[in-house]
C-alpha cells in the first residue's frame, strides 16, 4: 500500500524539498499491515519515471494521460521527480490562494471580535447620558460576559454541525445588538440598565461565536501551522480595537449621542460583512468528520478523509505569504502607538485624526495581498530527491532522520512527526480530571486580571491619579493596550512555530506557553503598588500583553493537546472568563468601588483605596495560577514521553526493510509484479 499512498500524498509537490524527501521515505517503507483496512479505498493513479514510462500501481489502469508539466527537462540528471496529479475528488492539491483567502476572512471576523474591547470608548458617554453609577457600568460589562455561559452548548453545535450554523447565529446576535444600541442612543427606544445589559449580551455572544467559528476552522485548515495562523488572526483581535479607536477618534468623536449612534451602526455593518463572508468561505475542510456524520459516514469515505488529512498535515503553505501578513502586522503595531502619541501630545486637529485613521485602514486593507493568486508567492512545486544527500528535515523524528541517511533503511512514521501528542478524551470524561480544573483555574485567574484592568482603565487610573482622565489620554491607553495584546499573541504564536519546527522528540511541550502570561500578569499587577500614577500606563501595557499571550495560548494549547470536542473545550475557557468577570469585575471591583464612592457622596471614586483590594485579590489568584500551570505542564510532558515511547516501540515492531532505486522506485517486497518490472506495493 505504501507506493500508492506515497503517490497520492506526494503528487501535490507542495512542501520543501527536504520535507518531501522525508515523505517519500516514510511512505515507501510503511508496512503493509498498517494500512490493510484502507485497501478497498486505494485510488487509481500512476507514476511517471524520469524516462516518461507510465508505470501501473497495484494493477490499476492508468488514464494514459501525459501532463506536459509532469517532468522537468533535466529530471534524469538531477534525480528529481514530479508526479502526475490524479483528478480524484478530495485528493487534489490544496489551493494556497483559497486557504489564505480563508485566513483573510478569519482575520476580518477577529477584527469584529475586537469590537467587544471598545467599551472604554463610550462608557463615559453612557454614564453621563443615562446617569449610571459605576456599579451600573460594571453590571453592563459583566452582564455581557454572563451571556458567555451560552457558549458551552453553542460549542457543541460547532462540534456537531460545523462552522456555518454558528455563523448564522452570529449574524442574529452581534449586528442586532449593535443596532439596538444605536436606536437607544438616538432615543428611539427609551434606555435603561437592563436594556443595555441585554444589548451588550447580544453583541458579546455574537463576537464569541465569530471567534469560535473563525479560529477553530482556520486551525483545521492549517493543522500544521497553528502558530502563524493564530498570529495573523488573533493578533487582529488584539490590535483591532486600536484600529477601531483610531476610526472612532476620527469619525465618531463629537461627544454627542448621534456620534455614538453612528459608531454602533458602523460596528453592526462590519459585523454583517464579516459574518456573511465567514459563512461563504470558512467551511470545515473535507477531512473533518463532524459529530453529525459519525454514525452515517461509510468506511470507505472515512479512509479517504484520513488520507486527505495527511495532505493537510504535509502541504506546507508558502512562507512568503505568511511573511507578507507578518509585515503588515508589524507596520500596524508600530504605526498605531506612534500616531496616538503624536495626536495626544501635539493636540492635532480633526483633519489629522482623519488622515491617521484612513492610513490605518489602508494598511489593514493590504491583508488580502496574502491571498493573491500570483506565481511568485507560491512555493516551488518540484520534488527534488538527490539520492546522495543525507540532509533530513528538521521536522522528522529520530527514526525518520535515520531513514533519511539511507534510502533502504527502515521507517514507519505516523502523524507524531507533524503534530504533537494529544489526549483522546471527551469533555465529559476530562471534567473528572485535575488537569481540566487546573486549566480552568489558570484561565479564570488570568482573564480576571485582564478584565479588571482593561475594562476599567478610565476609572482605575483616575483613582490612582486622583483626577479624571482626558478622553485623548484614554484613547492613547486604548491604542497602547491593543498593541500590547497583539504583541503578546505574536510572541506566543512564534513560540509555537519555533517549537513545532523541531523534531518530534525535541519540541517543547506546548503547555509551557501558559507560563508566559502567568508570570507577566504577576509582574504587571505588582507594578501598580510601586509605580507613580504617571507611569501606570506601563502595567496596563503589560496586562494587555499578558492577556494577548493568554488568548493565543488558550487557542493553541486547546487545539494541540485535545483531539476531540475542541469547540466545547474552547468554550469552557470562555465560561471560565465569564465567571471571572462576574466574580471579580462585578462582585468584587464594582461593589468595592461603588461603596467607596458612596462614602464621598459621588458616583466616581478618586483614591487608591477605591481599587487596591481588587488588585490584591487578583494578584494572589495569578500567583496560584503558576502552580496550576506547573501541574498542567508536568502532566502533558509525561503524556508526551509516554506517546513517544510507544511510537518508538511501534517502529521497532513494524520493521520491514525495503529498497528503492533512483530511477523507478522498485520496491523489494513480496507482491505481484508491475508491468514495468518492479514489485507493486499495497497501501
Amino acid at each position: 500500500m505504501a507506493c500508492s499512498l506515497r503517490q497520492c500524498l506526494l503528487s501535490y509537490g507542495v512542501a520543501e524539498s527536504a520535507m518531501l524527501r522525508e515523505q517519500v521515505e516514510e511512505d515507501v517503507t510503511t508496512p503493509v499491515s498498517e494500512h490493510e483496512e484502507e485497501e478497498e479505498a486505494a485510488p487509481t493513479t500512476h507514476l511517471l519515471s524520469p524516462r516518461g514510462t507510465v508505470r501501473l500501481i497495484d494493477g490499476y489502469e492508468s488514464t494514459g494521460h501525459r501532463d506536459t508539466h509532469c517532468l522537468s527537462p533535466d529530471s534524469r540528471e538531477r534525480g528529481s521527480w514530479i508526479y502526475h496529479r490524479p483528478p480524484i475528488y478530495g485528493l487534489q492539491a490544496l489551493s494556497e490562494p483559497k486557504r489564505f483567502w480563508q485566513l483573510v476572512v478569519g482575520a476580518l471576523c477577529c477584527f469584529v471580535v475586537s469590537s467587544s474591547f471598545t467599551f472604554n470608548l463610550y462608557s463615559g458617554q453612557l454614564q453621563a447620558k443615562f446617569n449610571f453609577t459605576q456599579n451600573d457600568i460594571t453590571s453592563i460589562f459583566t452582564g455581557s460576559d454572563v451571556a458567555g455561559i451560552l457558549m458551552l452548548p453553542l460549542g457543541a453545535v460547532y462540534d456537531k454541525y460545523g462552522a456555518r450554523p454558528v455563523f448564522i447565529l452570529a449574524l442574529l446576535t452581534q449586528p442586532v445588538g449593535a443596532i439596538l444600541q444605536a436606536l437607544t442612543y438616538d432615543d428611539f427606544i427609551k434606555g435603561n440598565l437592563y436594556l443595555f445589559i441585554f444589548y451588550s449580551a447580544l453583541q458579546a455572544v455574537g463576537t464569541w461565536l465569530l471567534d469560535t467559528a473563525a479560529v477553530m476552522t482556520l486551525l483545521s485548515i492549517f493543522p500544521s501551522d497553528k502558530g502563524p495562523v493564530v498570529a495573523l488572526s488573533k493578533v487582529i483581535t488584539g490590535i483591532g480595537y486600536g484600529v477601531i479607536g483610531a476610526i472612532h477618534s476620527a469619525f465618531f468623536y463629537g461627544g454627542e449621542a448621534k456620534d455614538t449612534r453612528n459608531f454602533f451602526i458602523f460596528l453592526a455593518s462590519i459585523g454583517v460583512v464579516a459574518t456573511v463572508l465567514g459563512y461563504m468561505y470558512l467551511e470545515d475542510p473535507p477531512y473533518v468528520v463532524k459529530g453529525s456524520e459519525v454514525d452515517t459516514i461509510t468506511r470507505k469515505e472515512r479512509v479517504t478523509r484520513r488520507r486527505l488529512r495527511r495532505i493537510y498535515l504535509r502541504q506546507r503553505p508558502s512562507g512568503l505569504r505568511f511573511a507578507i501578513g507578518f509585515g503588515i502586522v508589524a507596520v500596524l503595531m508600530v504605526y498605531l502607538p506612534v500616531q496616538a502619541i503624536v495626536s495626544m501630545y501635539f493636540n492635532l486637529g480633526h483633519r489629522y485624526r482623519v488622515s491617521f485613521a484612513c492610513t490605518t485602514v489602508a494598511i489593514l486593507a493590504l491583508y488580502p495581498v496574502m491571498a493573491l493568486p500570483l506565481q511568485c508567492l507560491e512555493r516551488s512545486q518540484s520534488l527534488i530527491l538527490p539520492m546522495t544527500s543525507t540532509r533530513c528535515s528538521e521536522r522528522s523524528s529520530c527514526v525518520s532522520r535515520a531513514a533519511s541517511e539511507s534510502v533502504g533503511s527502515v521507517a514507519c512514521v505516523d502523524d507524531l512527526d507533524y503534530m504533537a501528542p494529544q489526549f483522546h478524551i471527551k469533555l465529559a470524561d476530562n471534567i473528572k480530571t485535575l488537569r481540566f480544573w487546573a486549566l480552568m483555574w489558570t484561565m479564570f485567574s488570568l482573564s480576571g486580571a485582564e478584565v479588571l484592568v482593561l475594562a476599567n482603565m478610565r476609572f482605575l487610573l483616575a483613582a490612582f491619579d486622583g483626577g479624571l482622565l482626558a478622553d485623548t489620554y484614554v484613547g492613547y491607553l486604548l491604542v497602547l493596550t491593543s498593541v500590547g495584546s497583539g504583541f503578546g499573541r505574536i510572541i506566543l504564536s512564534l513560540f509555537e512555530m519555533v517549537s513545532q519546527n523541531r523534531s518530534a522528540e525535541e519540541r517543547i511541550p506546548i503547555t509551557a506557553a501558559l507560563f508566559v502570561p502567568a508570570v507577566v500578569q504577576v509582574v504587571a499587577l505588582s507594578l501598580f503598588f510601586v509605580l507613580p500614577a504617571p507611569l501606570l500606563a506601563i502595567p496596563c501595557f503589560l496586562v494587555s500583553f499578558a492577556g494577548g499571550c493568554s488568548a493565543a495560548a488558550s487557542v493553541i494549547v486547546v487545539r494541540t493537546i485535545f483531539a476531540s470536542d475542541v469547540g466545547k473545550y474552547y468554550n469552557c475557557i470562555t465560561v471560565a472568563t465569564v465567571v471571572s468577570s462576574l466574580l471579580i469585575n462585578r462582585g468584587l471591583y464594582g461593589e468595592v468601588y461603588t461603596h467607596e464612592a458612596m462614602k464621598e457622596g459621588k458616583t466616581i471614586c478618586l483614591g487608591r483605596q477605591c481599587v487596591i483590594l481588587p488588585i490584591i485579590v487578583v494578584l494572589v489568584a495569578c500567583v496560584s495560577s503558576l502552580l496550576a500551570v506547573g501541574y498542567i505542564h508536568r502532566d502533558y510532558s509525561q503524556h508526551c514521553e509516554h506517546m513517544f515511547e510507544l511510537h518508538k516501540q511501534r517502529h521497532a515492531s513494524n520493521e520491514a526493510p525495503v529498497k528503492a532505486d533512483h530511477i523507478g522506485f522498485n520496491f523489494k517486497r513480496s507482491g505481484k509484479q508491475s508491468p514495468a518490472g518492479g514489485s507493486a506495493a499495497n497501501i
